[in-house]
């Protein structure tokens, strides 16, 4: 027998607020969070870019509010509320003290060099824990007074602090009197306010399907939170490209209107994947600053992709997430023609050590008319479009189907000395260093998969992606090229 379906009728409202009414509507609790909303996951440094874009006057996303059952409750939105309420207290929850002890047993990748890792640790904390310290119907000022004074004094304890400071910019923060600065009156994010009107549909037969405003919303609350499909990292990357089109080229390099991968690919776990140029960009760039370690601080392969970003947003003069010395100074002409630093560190960096400053070559790529990487660029592609037959002198491909490495330790240690030879030392290789290359590379591949006495089982293999190997490929491979070159001396690309 068939049953009534029951449907949601919604209406919607959209407007904005001051940053000041939206502290408001949190210590007055006239919007609060809903059981099933997330804890705060936001790092210190999220708060403070929040503020900072805030302040350019750049676009944040508006505030998704819910009528339910008789409260306004957050559906999205609440790490950037959240953090209006921090940066203007000045404040960060010491994670030690809020941590979920108790986790889900996360899903591991495939091979032991292949964890995602470091994802963010779980607090057992969202603003209510501060919300909560309040009582009665004090002001907004009175309340941030209170707030101030509570947690200067938590401050007083030291180690046994529950908040530490967020060194936000001064003109962020509350002041003694529990008054926010003009920022807050002056700026502004947006809302949609979400009412339910509740349906009849299903209620008669009493069906567990009856659609209610709290089912309703719960549902909405997952769909914009979960079912949604994030970018993939080449879509995230690719839209940082953009933002300074001098350099888009760059990071889709062709000649001839040919991308200079487009013969070649390389097998990952039994799949034939694209080479990620950015990649081998961003490993080299860092190399050439900090050849110990340069990717330090990027250990796991979820870390790498933030590391990768990072690279794109220091060539395009963008901040970057995080430790933003790997890659050098950046250094551009402005509209008065004197030097302008776009490394995103704000900080003097010359003082520092010499082997983590020398990155001479990372700004000499852009220099010039045409940039030095654009000749650089058309040799490397002359160089890969020799590679397969060199490998395989059987080979008839003849360049008409795209060439697949074996593995990726094949394809980097053909690779980083190549890219890092030609695009950052400026070398042209000849014809005579093929076949000493290919003897030192081969060498290096099998030691790297044990294929010399016969066995593939290496801990290389199974930890491919494990940074003491990446590093293992990256000199070996660099060490490779300069050797042969330097034995049978190359000519400058440019």
């Amino acid at each position: 027998m068939p049953t009534s379906t029951a449907k949601a009728k919604t209406r919607t409202y959209y407007g904005e607020y001051t940053l000041k009414h939206w502290i408001d509507l949190i210590l007055s609790k006239n919007i609060i969070l809903p059981r099933y909303q997330r804890s705060f996951v936001w790092e210190p440094n999220d708060v403070k870019k929040l503020m900072y874009s805030l302040d350019r006057g750049s676009f944040v996303p508006s505030i998704t509010i819910a009528y339910d059952s008789g409260s306004n409750t957050i559906l999205d939105g609440q790490q950037r509320l959240t953090s209006l309420l921090l940066a203007c207290l000045n404040r960060y929850p010491v994670k030690d003290h809020f941590l979920n002890e108790v986790r889900l047993a996360p899903t591991i990748a495939e091979g032991e060099g292949d964890v995602e890792g470091e994802e963010r640790d779980p607090l057992l904390w969202t603003f209510d824990k501060l919300v909560q310290k309040l009582g009665g119907d004090s002001g907004s000022r009175e309340n941030l007074r209170r707030l101030k004074d509570f947690l200067n004094e938590d401050l007083r304890k030291a180690e046994k602090a529950v908040y530490k400071e967020l060194d936000i910019a001064s003109s962020f923060r509350v002041k003694d009197d529990g008054s926010l600065p003009e920022f807050y009156s002056t700026h502004y994010i947006g809302f949609t306010y979400i009412v339910y009107e509740e349906s009849t549909a299903g209620k008669a037969n009493g069906s567990l399907q009856a659609m209610t405003a709290g089912r309703y919303f719960a549902e909405l609350f997952r769909s914009l939170n979960y079912t949604g499909k994030s970018l993939t990292r080449e879509e995230s990357r690719r839209a940082l490209y953009f933002r300074n089109p001098e350099f888009t080229d760059f990071f889709v390099p062709k000649v001839s209107g040919v991308h200079i991968f487009s013969g070649l690919r390389v097998k990952v776990k039994a799949e034939v994947c694209f080479i990620d140029w950015i990649r081998y960009l961003a490993i080299l760039t860092a190399y050439q600053v900090n050849k110990s370690e340069p990717l330090k601080h990027y250990s796991s392969l979820s870390a790498r992709e933030d590391f990768f970003a990072d690279y794109v947003s220091w060539v395009v003069g963008l901040e970057q997430d995080r430790y933003p010395e790997k890659f050098g100074e950046r250094s551009s002409q402005d509209a008065n023609g004197s030097d302008q630093d776009v490394s995103g560190s704000g900080q003097d960096t010359s003082g520092s050590n010499q082997e983590t400053n020398k990155n001479d070559r990372n700004r000499a790529l852009f220099e010039g008319h045409p940039p030095l990487w654009k000749d650089r660029c058309t040799h490397i592609k002359e160089c890969l479009e020799k590679i397969p037959a060199i490998i395989n002198e059987d080979s008839k491909n003849g360049g008409l189907t795209p060439f697949c490495f074996p593995s990726l330790i094949d394809a980097d240690y053909w690779l980083f000395g190549l890219i890092n030879l030609v695009l950052f030392e400026g070398k042209r290789l000849a014809d005579e260093h093929w076949l000493p290359l290919k003897e030192a590379i081969q060498k290096h591949v099998e030691d790297a998969k044990g294929s010399h006495d016969g066995s593939s089982d290496s801990s290389h293999l199974k930890g491919i992606n494990d940074l003491k190997y990446t590093y293992q490929r990256l000199r070996e491979s660099i060490m490779s090229y300069e050797q042969i070159v330097k034995l049978k001396k190359a000519d400058n690309v440019s």
